[in-house]
Order: structure tokens, then C-alpha cells, then sequence
């Protein structure tokens, strides 16, 4: 800006208008981001009703059947119905758990304990309750000979975890494999999750960790479009980060960095 240099009444306006106008930039690149999360949270309150509503309106044309035909049908048909009342029930629960989630983390994010932990012992505990969880899926779980420590927040690195599993278990069929892996790598402790399922479209890669977005082709399941995006908020917390490798149709690997707690304790100048 010209005159901006001067040391008189006109350079002090100059600076002055200068500063306003970074200021005023500033401030518009902020009200920009508020409305784009304010689209992301409408977008997710129309999805999120969408996917509440589907459920429910199964769950009513299955019970005002039984209700008017349950003298005419046999056992094995009011057992279907049931069955699919509650597989509607499940599927309801999965989004209010998908919501209670995203407004669990909001919370969980501002009480933070990095403690020092066995990454091999942690992940075999998320791991061993997931395989509980889904007895009838393939779960592997691969972890260097060397014990290696980091320093994790216990029910934060569980959160990214389990929905990374979740995440693969969902966008892959059953007969297929889940595999988890840990390994060191100089300063640094990696774990990819990695499954055989439908993989992110190329275009969407880059979206896929926005909060509230899904990949086009993953609507058709339930889902809220926060999982990525709380993994990505949860490895930076844990000074790592998080990278993603996906061919469509053939399935994606999600790769978690974290500084081991020698690294650490090197930085800041204390003990691991």
C-alpha cells in the first residue's frame, strides 16, 4: 500500500487502513468457516433424520402387520417380522450411537491424559472385545517382536480405534479379512487398519475427513460422517497423524503415526 512507509499523519492513516483491511480478511475468513460448518451441521441433521426416520417407518409397517394379520400368520412368519423389526431397531441404534459419539468426543477432547502405554497390549485388548463384538467376521492382529511404548490417552486412542474397526467392518463383507498391524519405524510407532471392502471413491479422498461428510458411495449404509474425522482430531491431540490409501472395490488402509515415548521425552527434555 502506498504511503504506507511514511512516518506522518498520512503514514498512520496508511498503517492504519492496512491493518483494518487484514483484520476485516481475517475476520471473513472466519464467518467463511462458520458457514461451512453450519452447512456440514445441516447436512448432518438431514442425513441424520433421513436415517432415524427409515428405521422407524420399517419398524411401524412390520408391527401394524402383525397387528392386523397375526391370527393368519404361522410362526415362522411372525418370526420374520420380528427379525426384521429388530434389525430396523439396530440400525436406529447405530445412528443414535453415531450422534452420541460426535457429541461425546466435543467433550472428551478438552480432558486429555497421555499416559505411557504398551501399544501391542493396547491394541490387543480393543482388538480381543471387537472380535467379541462381531464373532462371525475375521479380525487379524500383527505386532512387532520388540515391545515399543507411546503415550496415548486410553479412552481417546480406544474411540479411534474401535472406529477404524467399525468403519471396516462396515464397508466390508463377511468372509473377508480385517487386519491390524503395529510396527516401529525409527521415532515413530505405525498402525494400519486395513480391510477388503468398497473402497473411497478417488474424487472424495481428500473430503473423506471432513466432519460430517460420507463418501458417495458409502449412504446407502448408516452411518454419520464423524468417525475419520474424530480419528484425524484424536492423532493430533497424540502429536501423530493420520494417512489414508483406498482403491474403490478393493478396500482401504488407514495408517495411524505416533511419536514413540522416547522420541517424546527427547523433545521435551524428560524421562520416557
Amino acid at each position: 500500500m502506498p504511503h504506507i512507509g511514511r512516518r506522518d499523519e498520512i503514514g498512520a492513516i496508511a498503517r492504519a487502513i492496512n491493518i483494518f483491511r487484514e483484520q476485516a480478511a481475517a475476520l471473513d475468513e472466519t464467518l467463511q468457516r462458520e458457514r461451512d460448518l453450519l452447512n456440514q451441521q445441516r447436512n448432518f441433521i438431514t442425513m441424520a433424520s433421513h436415517e432415524i426416520r427409515t428405521p422407524l417407518t420399517g419398524i411401524d409397517g412390520h408391527a401394524r402387520r402383525l397387528e392386523r394379520q397375526a391370527e393368519q400368520m404361522t410362526p415362522a412368519d411372525i418370526a420374520e417380522r420380528a427379525g426384521r423389526i429388530r434389525a430396523a431397531v439396530r440400525r436406529l441404534t447405530e445412528v443414535v450411537e453415531s450422534v452420541t459419539r460426535a457429541a461425546q468426543w466435543e467433550q472428551a477432547r478438552a480432558e486429555v491424559h497421555l499416559e505411557p502405554q504398551s501399544l501391542a497390549a493396547v491394541l490387543r485388548d480393543i482388538v480381543g472385545r471387537v472380535r467379541e463384538e462381531n464373532p462371525n467376521r475375521t479380525l487379524l492382529l500383527t505386532c512387532a517382536p520388540s515391545p515399543f511404548q507411546v503415550r496415548l490417552d486410553p479412552a481417546l486412542f480406544d474411540q479411534a480405534i474401535s472406529n477404524l474397526l467399525g468403519n471396516a467392518l462396515k464397508y466390508s463383507e463377511q468372509g473377508t479379512t480385517v487386519s491390524v498391524t503395529a510396527q516401529s519405524d525409527g521415532d515413530w510407532a505405525r498402525v494400519t487398519v486395513e480391510d477388503q471392502g468398497i473402497g473411497i471413491p478417488e474424487a472424495e479422498r481428500e473430503q473423506i475427513r471432513t466432519r460430517f461428510f460420507r463418501a458417495s458411495n458409502a449412504r446407502a449404509t448408516v452411518g454419520s460422517g464423524v468417525g475419520l474425522y474424530i480419528v484425524d482430531q484424536i492423532m493430533a491431540i497424540h502429536h501423530g497423524d493420520m494417512s489414508i490409501d483406498s482403491r474403490l472395490n478393493e478396500g482401504t488402509r488407514v495408517t495411524l503415526r505416533l511419536p514413540l515415548s522416547r522420541a517424546l521425552a527427547r523433545q521435551e527434555g524428560t524421562s520416557p
